[in-house]
């Protein structure tokens, strides 16, 4: 009788070994399936994203080519040009096409290919069309077809085209928080189904397991923690999000701090944001916000820079490596280009149009000191912005910091 008990409890714990082992590569398939959808949704959000602003620098470019004068400012531009639409036309061939370099899978779904071949939308054709007009507006031509290349890539560009991208930006994030909730159900199912199969196989057979059994459920939770902070860009914008501020920031103190070089932060706030969503509603709101961090993006172009979304209709730049002066043009350049932008506002006390206020801080780092002294700074002098009036830049150093005249 007792070896046929042993014989049982052998086949139990061997069919246990069977089914945690089964369970074991499921979860494995399923975090690391999570991962990997995670990056390669971040790189197609991203790309579509950018598509945006490639689209806003495009028509920016037109207009400079179009009243630029001199034959090296016109060929610079048109070069310029040249390369912004040939990024322009990369990016739409790897998000439908696959490009591994870009880590694009290149396999839309239905919905999305709907968006770029289907009516009314017909992304696909009038990315073409713009990329055309763009090249066709860089070569040597007449003046008359010279402005039917600039309104067209005008009208397309400010509006239609912008609106296309935004639409199919808004589908790959739809989509892309499906599919990572649903590998997350998946992963949730297969925790709960090996706990089940270790608390019966525990009853009856193991149970000086059930320690280890529990700590590898910590793990586990640890793990989805951690999978939970992969993402460090603004779901809305899809620009930096506060975590991404913050870690850059402590980087970029301590690069400053080995160099002693200044290191600037730039808080930059909406003005009567919520007379704006009041007025015109949320999903107005939020597209302002998105059109407004486009901008802000497009006014720092050092790698080295970061514009992030800071909470709310709140924005925050990292400036490395950069003294008062320069910091001031950097913020009023964001200030000129979100009023250049002429979102209607009627809510506004100051202005017909949406517009910013931002305070700059500027400090050399010290060990006595930490970047939190920064932002409270850039955010004293942002306060001050709005107190002087809104629509303005003010600058405030630190008592440590002192700029060659």
């Amino acid at each position: 009788m007792r070896r046929i008990l042993n014989t049982h409890l052998t086949r139990r714990y061997l069919v246990a070994l069977g089914f945690i082992a089964v369970l074991s590569c499921s979860a494995y398939t399923v975090t690391h399936d999570l991962i990997r959808t995670q990056a390669t949704n971040a790189a197609v959000i991203n790309i579509s994203g950018r598509q945006r602003m490639l689209s806003q620098k495009a028509v920016l470019l037109s207009q400079e080519l179009v009243h630029s004068i001199g034959t090296s400012s016109q060929q610079n531009i048109k070069l310029q040009l040249v390369e912004t639409a040939n990024l322009i036309e990369k990016s739409h061939n790897g998000l439908i096409k696959g490009d591994p370099v870009m880590n694009l899978p290149g396999s839309p779904t239905d919905e999305i290919r709907s968006t770029y071949f289907s009516e009314p939308v017909l992304l696909d054709q009038r990315v073409k069309n713009f990329v055309r007009e763009l090249r066709a507006l860089a070569k040597p031509g007449s003046p008359s077809s010279t402005d039917q290349h600039l309104e067209y890539i005008l009208n397309e560009g400010k509006s239609n085209l912008l609106n296309s991208f935004d639409l199919v930006v808004r589908q790959y994030q739809k989509e892309s928080e499906a599919e990572v909730e649903k590998l997350k159900n998946a992963e949730t199912a297969i925790l709960v189904l090996t706990l089940l199969v270790l608390l019966l196989e525990a009853l009856f057979v193991f149970r000086p397991m059930v320690k280890s059994i529990m700590l590898d459920r910590q793990e586990l939770s640890d793990t989805n923690e951690h999978l939970s902070r992969l993402s460090s860009l603004d779901g809305l914008t899809g620009i930096p999000n506060r975590r991404s501020f913050d870690e850059f920031l402590n980087r970029e103190w301590q690069r400053a701090l080995r160099n002693h070089t200044p290191l600037t932060v730039i808080m930059a706030d909406i003005d009567f944001f919520k007379a704006y969503n009041d007025t015109y509603g949320h999903q107005e709101g939020d597209e302002c916000l998105k059109r407004v961090a486009g901008a802000l993006m497009e006014c720092c172009n050092r790698p080295g820079d970061l514009v992030s979304r800071y909470g709310g209709e709140e924005f925050a730049a990292v400036l490395g490596d950069t003294k008062m002066k320069g910091a001031a043009c950097v913020a009023e350049r964001m200030r000129s280009r979100v009023e250049s932008l002429k979102i209607s506002h009627i809510g506004s006390k100051i202005s017909d149009f949406v517009t910013i206020s931002l305070g700059v801080g500027v400090i050399i780092p010290t060990g006595e000191v930490s970047p939190a002294a920064l932002v409270k700074t850039a955010d004293l002098a942002l306060y001050q912005a709005k107190n002087a009036g809104r629509n303005r830049v003010v600058t405030l150093k630190t008592k440590n910091y002192f700029e060659e005249e």
